[in-house]
Parts: structure tokens; sequence; C-alpha cells
């Protein structure tokens, strides 16, 4: 960051490994070339499914949020469009990661006694893993700014704002407020930098959702991998 604290520029598109039907192939191809019971075929089949849609949703979000485009302004329809898919999306990431986490339960021989009711503890356990720890640091931020997204009334009342910043990220949806009773920030902000132009007491600044899109990949292909090692031992 340089004094005024603008964020840097993000990786370019083509840096950056994305979900798409060939990777999600592969990965199930790892699980199902071997013997797989019904229960753990659906729980793949659910995820995979599920994966698909959020790189749909991701598609949308980033054709209208526009990364690595040149600045636009964007009509107050467009703001409410942009807030409802990215709304949706970073749920849609929780879901996912869910249904992720369901793998590894019916395949306890790979991932014997991970935590997989919290996605919490879940990222965290994984987080240990050094090639997987900075995907789960990904992650979390996108659980973090999911929870607070879907629940408002656990924290300090918000507001929110859509702007153009020149780090290639294109519109992006800020949520920021006073503090509370507490006088504490809610889960995953900050103090805003010196170029807000709101005088609050905290922002919240979310995961850019092409590096939560890898995160996820990564993290895949680390359970799949794990899984189809762990059968071909068997």
């Amino acid at each position: 960051m340089d004094d005024f604290g603008l964020p840097a520029k993000v990786r370019t598109e083509a840096q950056v490994r994305l979900i798409d039907v060939d990777f999600l192939e592969q990965c199930a191809t790892l699980i199902f070339s071997g013997k797989t019971s019904e229960k753990q075929h659906r729980a793949v089949q659910n995820f995979t499914e599920s994966a698909l849609r959020l790189s749909r949703k991701r598609a949308q979000l980033t054709e209208l949020a526009r990364p690595w485009g040149p600045p636009m302004r964007f009509s107050e329809a467009q703001q409410h469009d942009l807030y409802d898919l990215s709304e949706g999306y970073f749920q849609g990431v929780y879901n996912t990661l869910s249904k992720l986490a369901a793998i590894t339960v019916v395949f306890p021989q790979a991932f014997p006694g991970i935590p997989w009711r919290s996605m919490e503890k879940f990222l965290r356990h994984l987080g240990q893993i050094s090639e997987v720890s900075q995907a789960c640091n990904v992650l979390e931020e996108a659980r973090t700014y999911r929870t607070h997204l879907d629940h408002p009334a656990g924290t300090p009342v918000s507001n929110w704002m859509s702007t153009w910043l020149p780090d290639d990220r294109g519109i992006v949806i800020y949520h920021f407020g006073k503090f509370g009773q507490s006088g504490k920030m809610p889960e995953g902000a900050k103090a805003p930098p010196p170029w807000f132009p709101i005088t609050m007491d905290w922002y919240v600044d979310p995961p850019f959702v092409p590096y939560v899109d890898e995160a996820l990949g990564k993290l895949t292909e680390y359970i799949f991998t794990t899984i189809a090692t762990h059968k071909s031992l068997e």
C-alpha cells in the first residue's frame, strides 16, 4: 500500500485459476475412477453440482463488477443488482464449502477426526496444512463476510456503498458504520483508510471474488487428491 492507503493491484486475470466444468470433472474422476459407495457418490455429486452453480454466480457477479476493466459509472438499479449478486455469491460459497466438508465425512480414512460441522473450525483445521493454508485464509475471510451479510442483528447498524478503485477489482461494495454500544467493530471490519469518502468508525472490505473462487478450487483439489491417494492404498 502507498501512503494514502489505497489497496495494491490484484493479480492479472490470466494469473487467477477459476473453477470451471473441466476442473470439477477432473476432480470427480479422481474419486469415481475407483469403487465408491452410494453415500460417497452422492456427497461428491452434491458438491460438484453446488460448485458449478457457484461458478455461474461468480461469472454473473464479475460480469457486472467488471474486474480488470476501466472505470465506469453505475445506475442505482445496477448497484442493487450487484449487491444482490454479491450477497448470493457469498452465501453460495458457505453452502458449497459445507458440501465440501461433507465429503470428508464419508471418507474418514483420508480425514479422520476432521471438524466438519463448523466451517470456521473446518478451515482452521485444514489451514494448518501449508499447501492450503493461504486458500483457507481467503475462504475464512469469505465466511466472515457472509456472516456480516447474514447476521446484521448481531453487529452495529451499517450502511453500504459501491465504488471503483484503481486496484483492478472493478466495482466494490463496502459496508461501513459507527461503533455500537460495545464500542467494537464487527468481525472482519477495519478502521477506514485515509481515502474513505465518509467519516466512519469502521468499514468492511469484501474478499476479491476471483480469489475466493480460486481458493475454493485449491482446497477442493487438495481434498480430492488426498482421498484418491488413500483409496489407492486400500
